[in-house]
């Protein structure tokens, strides 16, 4: 049943994006109940209501979800053990299955080569001794990245030919991880893709991305690749979306290559490299994903501008701003090397 005005959407997480997800239900004339363990969390701030507990805490989270008519998440990081203590009291959207895969990088590969979708050659290394041989073994560059907890570039090490990086075996002696085949791309780019009640899907135009240290400093929309690969993405998206049953938003990240398109990983949720969509679009990102997880139809992702979204990176927000550029600051306290602290929106001709 679709949600009417008034009615009332959980998040679990409060960072920047479920504070971008306020404004958009806010503008839909929806409330909001924010969950999150951080007492700093940035989406307190302009939350109908919040709670601040752990992910843990079961009570906290039965009186969350009975108070939520639909409950979403801003991060894939969500214990699949918090859903299943919502999901008897309350619908959550997306759902467990999306979550559960796009949290587990192995999960994750798997999925999509089942689909018969490119991703790079990978291998499970579960303890010191695998790895030691694969280093021993390995011809190529490869990357070693944790299965699961990994975002912005933490949990990743690159391992060159034939060596034994001591930083890859801080990694595995902590926690699972998987290795995969260095990708050598000509660029980098990303889909925003939503699927509605009625099995809609729609897409927005894709971006090219540029990383430092895996943090997306920069998205380009439009992406300038040949208009084959953009098809291609599209329809990518779709078979995930279809077959995950996915009901909002997603982020779908790509390395384009002299081979083709590899699929790198997929995010279930709203996703940085679409902000630039708040002033490129008529429905952004973030109202897709309201739009989407409350029954309603599904907004138009058509691009009116051209657009160059730059994150603010570790640093304060800066008041010097030109007039075809929009700012938006997350709130956030404290600032730290490599935090995400707000991001610029440049319209270009």
């Amino acid at each position: 049943m679709a949600l009417k005005q008034g009615d009332k959407i959980g998040i679990l997480g409060g960072g920047q994006l479920a504070q971008l997800l306020i404004n958009a239900a806010n503008k839909l004339g929806l409330k909001t109940l924010v969950f999150d363990p951080n007492e700093d969390s940035p989406a307190f701030n302009i939350a109908t209501e919040f709670i601040c507990e752990p992910f843990s805490n079961q009570k906290a989270l039965e009186s969350f979800s009975k108070k939520s008519d639909i409950v979403t998440y801003e991060f894939e990081n969500i214990p699949l053990a918090t859903i299943d203590i919502i999901t008897p009291h309350c619908k959550v959207s997306p759902n467990r299955e999306a979550l559960k895969i796009g949290q587990n990088r192995l999960l994750e590969k798997a999925f999509i080569n089942q689909l018969g979708i490119n991703t790079a050659r990978y291998s499970q290394i579960s303890s010191k001794k695998e790895l030691l041989e694969f280093c021993k073994l390995n011809a190529s560059k490869s990357i070693i990245k944790t299965t699961t907890s990994g975002y912005d570039g933490k949990g990743q090490v690159v391992i060159e030919p034939g060596k034994i990086n001591t930083a890859a075996i801080d990694i595995i002696e902590n926690t699972q991880c998987i290795v995969e085949e260095f990708q050598e791309f000509h660029s980098e780019a990303s889909i925003i893709a939503s699927r509605g009640e009625s099995g809609s899907v729609l897409t927005y135009d894709s971006g090219t991305n540029l990383h430092k240290d895996g943090i997306l400093i920069r998205t380009t929309v439009p992406s300038k690749l040949p208009k084959e690969l953009e098809i291609e993405m599209a329809l990518t998206a779709g078979k995930i979306l279809n077959k995950l049953d996915y009901i909002g938003v997603m982020g779908i990240e790509f390395f384009v290559t002299s081979q083709g398109l590899i699929l790198n990983e997929f995010a279930p949720r709203v996703h940085n490299s679409g902000h630039w969509t708040l002033d490129g679009c008529l429905i952004n990102q973030f109202e897709q994903h309201i739009r989407a997880i409350s029954g309603w139809p599904l907004g138009s992702t058509k691009r009116h501008s051209n657009i160059v979204m730059t994150n603010i990176i570790g640093e304060k927000i800066t008041t010097d701003i030109k007039e075809n550029q929009s700012i938006y600051s997350y709130g956030k306290k404290e600032i730290r090397a490599g935090r995400k602290m707000g991001h610029i929106n440049t319209i270009y001709e």
